[in-house]
């Protein structure tokens, strides 16, 4: 819905007009009535509670900061129910923007590097890392007759120390992948601000050579160089100078225990070539910038900065405003262009007298907004099939809230979905005894199930609950998904059609309606009735990593590997880290004979840092495919490092079986035949009774 222009909101902020409109949000062009100033308004139209809630902390704490190369939070409103955020006007343009038409001499480069270190650096010292450095996330302010350049789009960021959450999901990196440190790729835990300085020296790179560092569009070959280290060396335009080239190469050294360790001593390196540069915009050079025509409003004056005594600011000469000055068709284009920062209001629904889990609403958890917050998390990340990161964030609202009868039933949910019978046991027992309204939908359930659960096998007994409780509580989507994933589990739970048409008939508007709908089609009607759901399902979310994967799970079982290899592809487009996507991926490329994209994935998934989960399963993967394929030999080198991996000595046949059902079948089914596996473990037991 467009905000109508004259609109008054909170009695201070009239609306001039629509600057732009994004996937997630619109962006207002407002004049702030109390300063007689105008600035932009983001209005957020997603209702997703949780990531609202997710990124207004770090909304704070870039308004926080106060820096002129950092763009500059005002305030945070509340539009007819929707979170907007107030933000100084910037319209650009956005660094990527001028790159892609103006090619950059080596002093103005260096004055913008600076700029943007200087933004950069004063987020470090206030413990906060960005994660996404790129020119799209750097705007360029006009101030009086010059340039100031300004880091914006913390929506990634990470609080050092301690009590900083992540934010985002744990384990599996958050970025663009052409500006990715290796440790991002991997899905490392504990990345620090030597991830913002290998994106800054991406980032620097692009500056001086007008080229990505790591160009490409296949994302397996982007980060085999990144973690190789293998950035092209170009012959520059005009440079840069050693000093530069060497802060450049300290910064893009793939092992972060050798790289440059701070913005600190990313500058001295810069220092080393001298005083900094007084970037002159060269008139000529900047000609080519007259077919943009971007509108730059000046903010006036110079802010004092810790690199200096004032802002960096980049010289224009008189030529150049009145290219700047023109065209407010740009508007629209430069403001979608640039990745302005997201904060929203902490925005909770009141607790419902039926307590139900419905998507769009924050879950029917009581307490503080710290349990709140965590709750919204896990919810959202539940909604979008992030399961192993909703369980870290309920287990985050349970060590505040340990009694909370709906933190103990979500928690059971997601045990269950991951096939995790001794947790799905206790949190449902734990949920019972805590109920106080028995006539909820929380409290209704959990003392529906604690009679059944006290001993793990067949569920057939949840089919006529589950049926009382959707007939009770229709618009209870968590009811419905417990009863799919019974019928994914192979527990007892028998397929039922209709309960996954009504769920995606209700709630198409959830990508884990779908993701539930694929999984549950393929065990019990097949690849070609899975394949429809999911195509279906990307019809309605086509940026939805988990039903890219599905899909391409599905075509492997139909032995299609090269569309299999296009959607993991868009798969780690949308989710870089998702390791279910680089498996199927590396069994497209064996299927499909790709020996060097195989190659490129078993490198990424068999490093030190990599989760030990992961690799075991990517282990798995392959002896299994290579099997398939008629390649004992290649396979038994992979099962060789599966045994030492695993510290096991139990029967290979338990092990890979257990380690089938569990991780293969339930995460990502591949194309074997339970036959096909049973025959190969016999085999691989009879090699293991006898000694070599």
């Amino acid at each position: 819905m467009d905000l109508a222009t004259g609109k008054t909101i909170e009695e201070r902020y009239t609306v001039q007009g629509l600057l732009g409109r994004g996937g997630m949000a619109s962006v207002y062009l407002v004049h702030d009535t109390r300063l007689q100033v105008d600035v932009a308004l983001k209005v957020l139209h997603v209702p997703a509670a949780a990531i609202r809630d997710r990124l207004v902390q770090e909304g704070r704490i870039q308004a926080a900061l106060k820096h002129p190369n950092v763009l500059n939070v005002t305030d945070i409103v509340d539009v007819d129910g929707c979170p907007g955020l107030v933000m100084e006007l910037v319209l650009g343009p956005s660094l990527d923007v001028l790159l892609a038409h103006c090619p950059l001499g080596a002093a103005d480069a260096e004055a913008l590097a600076r700029g943007i270190l200087a933004g950069v650096r004063a987020a470090h010292g206030a413990g906060v890392i960005h994660r996404d450095l790129k020119p799209g996330n750097v705007l360029l302010a006009r101030v009086d007759d010059g340039l100031v350049p300004k880091v914006a789009d913390f929506g990634l960021v990470k609080l050092l120390g301690p009590e900083g959450g992540s934010g985002t999901r744990s384990g599996l990196p958050m970025g663009t992948p052409q500006y990715m440190a290796p440790e991002q790729i991997r899905g490392v835990g504990d990345i620090d601000q030597r991830a913002d300085l290998f994106s800054l020296g991406a980032l620097f790179y692009e500056l001086f050579w007008g080229v990505k560092a790591f160009p490409g569009d296949d994302l397996l070959e982007v980060f085999e160089a990144i973690e190789a280290g293998a950035w092209q060396r170009p012959e520059p335009r005009e440079g840069p100078p050693a000093h530069v080239l060497d802060a450049i190469s300290a910064c893009l050294e793939p092992d972060r225990d050798r790289r440059v360790a701070s913005c600190d001593a990313l500058l001295a390196l810069l220092d080393a070539g001298g005083a900094a540069p007084q970037g002159a915009w060269d008139a000529r050079t900047l000609g080519s910038v007259a077919d943009l025509r971007p509108e730059v409003v000046s903010l006036g004056g110079s802010a004092t900065t810790e690199l200096g005594s004032e802002a960096t600011i980049l010289p224009v000469p008189e030529t150049v405003p009145a290219i700047l000055d023109s065209a407010p068709a740009f508007r629209r284009r430069v403001l979608l262009g640039a990745a302005l920062a997201l904060v929203f209001l902490v925005w909770l629904a009141p607790w419902s007298a039926e307590a139900v889990f419905r998507p769009g609403h924050p879950p029917p958890v009581q307490g503080d907004v710290q349990v709140q917050t965590f709750a919204g998390q896990a919810w959202q990340e539940l909604l979008e099939n992030a399961d192993y990161d909703a369980v870290v964030h309920v287990e985050q609202a349970l060590a505040l809230a340990p009694s909370d009868p709906a933190l103990r039933l979500l928690r059971a949910t997601l045990a269950l979905g991951l096939g995790d019978w001794d947790d799905f046991i206790p949190h449902v027992l734990a949920g019972a005894a805590a109920v106080e309204e028995p006539e909820t939908a929380v409290g209704s359930l959990l003392l529906a199930m604690a009679p059944h659960v006290r001993v793990e096998g067949d569920m057939a007994w949840l089919v006529p609950l589950l049926q009382d409780h959707v007939a009770a509580f229709p618009d209870d989507y968590l009811g419905r998904h417990l009863w799919i994933i019974g019928m994914t589990t192979g527990s007892g739970v028998p397929f039922d059609d209709a309960v996954i048409r009504d769920q995606i008939r209700l709630f198409p508007e959830t990508p884990t309606a779908y993701v539930g709908a694929f999984y549950a089609r393929l065990q019990h009607q097949g690849a070609e009735q899975a394949l429809e759901t999911g195509l279906a399902g990307l019809e309605h979310h086509p940026g939805s990593a988990a039903l890219e994967g599905a899909v391409a799970v599905s075509l492997l079982r139909l032995v299609r590997p090269a569309e299999a290899l296009d959607h993991t592809r868009r798969c780690l487009r949308l989710d870089p880290g998702w390791s279910e996507c680089r498996v199927s991926a590396a069994q497209a490329a064996i299927m499909g004979g790709d020996e060097a994209s195989f190659r490129r994935t078993a490198d990424l998934m068999s490093g030190e840092d990599v989760p030990r989960e992961s690799r075991l399963a990517f282990l798995l993967m392959t002896v299994r495919t290579l099997d398939e394929r008629g390649r004992p030999a290649q396979a038994d080198a992979h099962l060789t490092r599966y045994r030492e991996l695993s510290d096991s000595v139990v029967p290979t046949q338990m092990l890979l079986r257990k380690q089938s059902e569990l991780l293969a079948e339930a995460l990502y089914p591949q194309v074997s035949t339970p036959q096909a596996l049973d025959a190969r473990l016999r085999a691989l037991d009879r090699d293991l009774a006898v000694p070599a």
